[in-house]
């Protein structure tokens, strides 16, 4: 740092030219660790022996004296504080020199130990803070450690369980390090026994270049030992998943049903589980019984591969395995029932009908087989001409659809195509399939579809509602009344003598039926015939009359 002094007299003087030098130092520890340069007043460390784990600050009494530190000149003092800043130049170290612990078998999540590690470095920092990694046996990720940053522990604990009967030793290689990098030193591995009994050892994780991780310089073995408890253990399935190959052809099920024996073991012992019962957990189709003393299954139904409750072929269940005592252990095993397939189901249509346009002449038929190969598509359609309507031809258009041709135009109607339907292995349903074709005349630019859809549109925009329905009641019953209006109204010829004898005219044209012959095919031009072109009106006073219709020669009088 740089000691500056401060002298009242005139600057570039004598009198307040200053010189430097430290007259104390605490404390004295080995020596002056310090010095200063007497003209600049720069102060320095004196060498590089300097140990915060020693000595973590000082105290410098710095003297100034004018004159230049000529005899008699005045002097001042100041006080400077040093503070001794922490690296990483410790490497941590264990508590101890040996460590054991035990566990259980079959137990996870549970803490084996915790690991002090020891450091002279700064606490709290990452220069102190220590960093594990198991590099050595821990190849099955049985381990894992971690640090406590408040107390520096490394905290090992096993994440998988162990059985006592297949693992008797393991030994785990440390390396611990601090988390912020050494300036001096180098991580320190340490070697972990782990003991259950006996048994060979782990192998050594392999480095980046797949060689094994070689021991620091200056590491040591710390070796920990673990014991693993052996307890009594419950019954289990091996294997946990049996598979069962069956057949769905009634005539290869077995004649008791018994497809298989699934019993469970004594872990212990490795024998056939005592005292035990079994039973269903899951069947989701009711498939099996299970014999609760003996395990042995048998099947309730013939088995079908199409179920819907096959998953690619296979259907599962699940057996319990529960021992009897006070409180009871239990084991879960699956069944894995594997449905070889049979030719049981022949291909059928997935639609019966189509509708196609009349300057076409192809549709296309699709059906479908349930059974896988080979006893699936490709499919094979024939058409029945005797039971068929019109020409028809199959071609191939891929494994379940074929191409229906017709040989000759097609008019407007229904066609009726019996179709046959074979599997790879020939297999048809007994009776063929009608397949419709609906053929009708399209405008350019529609199909049958468009048209169907259209005139269905149409139909559903004539629908009555309600309002209108009740109008048509209202409307029938008017009509109901006009008999009953017409036999008080005595309407007859002038010579009738009736009601209105002698207010009645004659019409004034000739009645005679007119009936135009055009001899064309297809919408004729409109005729305009003089006797309906427009009725004529003769004025009757109160009453009116209308020539409506072509009538015979005769004299007819309406009254309206």
């Amino acid at each position: 740092m740089q000691i500056i002094g401060k002298d009242d007299d005139q600057e570039g003087t004598i009198n307040s030219k200053i010189r430097y030098k430290v007259l104390r130092q605490e404390p004295a520890g080995s020596g002056n660790m310090f010095t200063i340069d007497e003209n600049t007043g720069k102060l320095y460390t004196k060498d590089d022996s300097l140990d915060r784990e020693t000595i973590d600050s000082y105290t410098l009494i710095v003297q100034g004296t004018d004159m230049n530190g000529a005899p008699g000149g005045l002097t001042g003092t100041g006080t400077v504080n040093i503070k001794v800043l922490d690296i990483n130049d410790n490497v941590p170290t264990l508590e101890k020199e040996q460590y054991a612990g035990s566990v259980d078998e079959n137990t996870a999540d549970v803490i084996v130990m915790r690991i002090k590690a020891e450091d002279k470095d700064l606490e709290k920092t990452d220069n102190w803070l220590a960093k594990f990694d198991i590099v050595k046996g821990n190849e099955n990720g049985l381990f894992s450690i971690e640090t406590d940053p408040a107390t520096n522990e490394g905290i090992l604990k096993l994440i998988k369980p162990v059985d006592f009967e297949e693992v008797q030793k393991m030994e785990l290689g440390l390396l611990i390090e601090n988390v912020a990098p050494f300036v001096k030193g180098n991580a320190m591995e340490m070697d972990v026994d782990v003991y259950a009994g006996e048994g060979p050892g782990a192998g050594v994780k392999p480095g980046p270049d797949g060689k094994p991780k070689p021991k620091p310089a200056g590491g040591k073995s710390y070796p920990i030992s673990i014991a693993v408890n052996n307890l009594p253990e419950g019954p289990a399935f091996k294997p946990s998943t049996k598979p069962v190959p069956v057949s769905e052809d009634p005539k290869e099920m077995p004649k008791d049903g018994i497809i298989a024996t699934y019993t469970a073991t004594d872990i212990d012992t490795g024998k056939p589980a005592e005292d035990v019962r079994y039973a269903k957990s899951y069947d989701p189709d009711n498939w099996v019984t299970i014999d609760e003393e003996t395990a042995e299954i048998k099947l309730t139904k013939v088995p079908d591969r199409e179920s819907k409750f096959l998953v690619n072929g296979t259907y599962f269940a699940k057996i319990l395995c529960m021992t009897q005592d006070m409180p009871s252990k239990t084991a879960t095993g699956t069944i894995a029932i594997q449905v070889k397939d049979t030719n049981d189901n022949c291909p059928t249509l997935t639609t019966t009908h189509e509708s196609v346009c009349s300057d076409q002449r192809t549709v296309y038929a699709t059906a479908l087989d349930v059974d896988p190969s080979p006893n699936g598509a490709p499919l094979n359609f024939t058409v029945v001409t005797k039971k068929t309507s019109g020409h028809w031809v199959t071609e191939h258009f891929n494994d379940t659809t074929a191409v229906l041709r017709s040989t000759e135009m097609l008019w407007p109607g229904v066609y009726e195509v019996m179709l046959v339907v074979a599997d790879q292995q020939g297999l048809s349903c007994p009776e063929p399939e009608l397949f419709t074709v609906e053929v009708c005349i399209c405008a350019e630019g529609e199909d049958c579809s468009s048209k169907s859809n259209r005139m269905l549109q149409k139909t559903l925009s004539y629908e009555l509602g309600t309002p209108a329905i009740g109008t048509l009641i209202l409307a029938s019953c008017l009509l109901l009344l006009v008999p009953m209006l017409l036999l008080f109204c005595q309407c007859r010829g002038d010579a009738g003598g009736g009601a209105f004898s002698g207010q009645f005219t004659k019409m004034p044209f000739d009645t005679k039926e007119n009936l135009i012959s055009y001899h064309t095919e297809g919408k004729g031009d409109d005729k305009e015939v003089p006797l309906l072109s427009a009725p004529t009106l003769v004025n009757l006073g109160t009453q009116t009359s209308r020539k409506t219709t072509n009538t015979p020669a005769t004299d007819q009088w309406y009254c309206q």
